[in-house]
């Protein structure tokens, strides 16, 4: 009787927007209990690798992929903010650290400023310009945005977990215009994304900085282009009727 209550006071309709960081094994048990929910008409996911996983050998998955909110993020930009440049271009390093190999560091040490924002390879510290540590969401958008850059590199390890992530990074370095080199995964290419996509091979991500910095005037456009592309297709209240046809078909 117990039970029959329970179901009876279950919700006919849950809508899951998925935006937790999870280790790999918690991703593969999430993704099992969104196969057991059958309670759910619509899910918000952030990526077709992630949907691909849940839907599994459903006949019927309705789902959606969540817009980035850039709004707010770009009202907060502090367009005045300026930095003397230099002679080396000025390269951020996001996440992950440990895929900015010290032979790449090394590399292009005299040829670029290498900028961290949170964790850094220690061991490498010499080859490194700045090293800005994590700031409060309130703060972010102002600070990534005083980082006056050239270029943005985003390194992901190949793995399940982060075949499942959304775009979000290149999302907020195309809102500030810099052209960007990334690793060539699946959330890095839905989307037409136009980024720069290589290889986790040093010589690869060597090749492609170079090739930026080789032509900064090029480069510059291609930021202009991911930041028209961010705009065109990334702003939530564009796309208030696909969540509404989410929620209520």
């Amino acid at each position: 009787m117990q039970t029959e209550t329970r179901r009876a006071a279950r919700p006919s309709f849950c809508w899951l927007v998925f935006t937790l960081k999870l280790s790999s094994r918690a991703y593969e048990t999430l993704t099992r209990v969104v196969l057991v929910l059958g309670a759910a008409l619509a899910l918000g996911l952030p990526s077709v690798s992630f949907a691909e996983d849940c839907r599994g050998e459903s006949e019927e998955f309705n789902w959606f992929e969540w817009s980035g909110k850039l709004d707010d993020f770009a009202a907060k930009l502090d367009s005045s903010i300026t930095a003397e440049r230099t002679q080396a271009a000025r390269c951020l390093v996001h996440f992950p650290a440990r895929l900015a190999t010290p032979l790449l560091l090394e590399a292009l040490k005299d040829e670029v400023e290498w900028v961290f924002m949170g964790m850094y390879p220690e061991r490498s510290r010499a080859c490194v310009a700045e090293v800005h540590p994590p700031v409060g969401i309130d703060k972010y958008p102002a600070k990534l945005a005083s980082l006056n850059l050239d270029l943005a590199i985003a390194p992901l390890e190949i793995n399940a977990f982060n075949e499942a992530k959304s775009n979000l990074r290149l999302l907020e370095y195309g809102i500030l215009g810099w052209p960007v080199v990334c690793t060539d995964i699946s959330p890095y290419r839905s989307h037409d994304t136009p980024v720069t996509r290589v290889p986790n091979e040093p010589e690869a991500w060597i090749a492609a900085i170079r090739q930026k910095l080789a032509d900064p005037v090029v480069a510059a456009q291609e930021g202009q282009r991911l930041k028209q592309w961010v705009v065109d297709n990334f702003i939530l209240e564009d796309h208030l009727d696909e969540w509404v046809r989410a929620l209520l078909d």
